[in-house]
């Protein structure tokens, strides 16, 4: 799909009246999982010399955000609910909440945040390079959570997640991390 408004905003008409008749919606569980993250970490501007109380240098600290990548965003609905700082991507901004641009390439410095979300959005033949965007703006600890319709890949997720994702770096998630019954999170997409 062009960069264009009309014809994205008319993409997003159509998907909100998809969602509604869906039994389960994926959103919901990304939601849930990035909400069980912690929201933010202390940061110590200066270590604690030896002999040093950690109360006695509590002012040195402070306390960041956990920053979240959300890679084709739509309209932006994770960034309304968390608590976490969310970078909404898309390839047309359809609100103020979403930067504009292509996946491939986002504002974003290396090792800068601490979880990448790809929620129904590895769409097209450049996905992986999505996804080496991903690697790259991921802190070393990041977390990469994937939603996607299993349907679109000739391959299992087990193998897309060894052939497409350094295998060291990420692992299926699964329902129970969702907060959901179902034995498989992805595979029910």
């Amino acid at each position: 799909m062009e960069a264009d408004p009309k014809q994205f905003s008319i993409y997003h008409s159509g998907y909100r009246e998809q969602v509604k008749k869906w039994p389960r919606n994926p959103l919901d569980d990304i939601i849930r999982m990035v909400k069980k993250q912690p929201s933010s970490y202390m940061v110590r501007e200066t270590p604690l010399s030896s002999g040093e109380s950690i109360s006695r240098k509590v002012f040195d600290q402070h306390v960041l955000t956990r920053q979240v990548a959300d890679f084709g965003c739509g309209e932006a609905r994770l960034a309304r609910e968390v608590k976490q700082r969310v970078h909404s991507f898309d390839l047309v901004a359809i609100n103020e909440n979403v930067t504009a641009c292509n996946m491939k390439h986002t504002p974003l410095q290396s090792d800068s945040v601490d979880i990448a979300v790809f929620c129904l959005s590895l769409m097209g033949t450049d996905y992986p390079d999505f996804l080496t965007e991903a690697r790259r703006i991921l802190k070393p600890s990041g977390k990469l959570f994937i939603a996607e319709v299993l349907s679109r890949y000739t391959i299992s997720i087990n193998k897309f997640c060894s052939s497409e994702l350094n295998s060291t770096m990420v692992k299926p998630v699964s329902d129970a991390d969702a907060g959901t019954s179902a034995p498989t999170g992805l595979s029910k997409y």
